[in-house]
């Protein structure tokens, strides 16, 4: 598998992980402003159980993403150089290297 196969897998996986953390939030805003009792206490104890084993779920990816992000900012912006100074030097751009 290609890095940009892995990286729209990883997208798509992603985004579900996301979707699923966002809809137990809005499931359990459905309980604010009630008092917790004997009848909603599993439930609510459930949702907030779900929403830490989502966020488990996700945090090693997004603790991944945190500690790469300057390395990746700052290898895009070094790749550009190197665009940059190809063109300067008369080299054309591929069309289908464009992403």
């Amino acid at each position: 598998m290609t890095m940009s196969e892995t990286q729209k897998s990883f997208e798509v996986t992603f985004q579900e992980s996301w979707d699923k953390y966002v809809e137990l939030h809005k499931e359990f805003n459905n309980y604010r402003g009630q008092e917790i009792n004997d009848n909603n206490i599993e439930a609510i104890n459930k949702i907030i159980q779900d929403i830490q084993d989502s966020f488990l779920d996700m945090y090693t990816t997004l603790y991944f993403i945190s500690v790469r992000a300057e390395s990746a900012t700052n290898a895009m912006k070094d790749y550009q150089k190197f665009i940059d100074a190809l063109k300067a030097a008369g080299a054309a751009e591929r069309p289908e290297a464009k992403a």
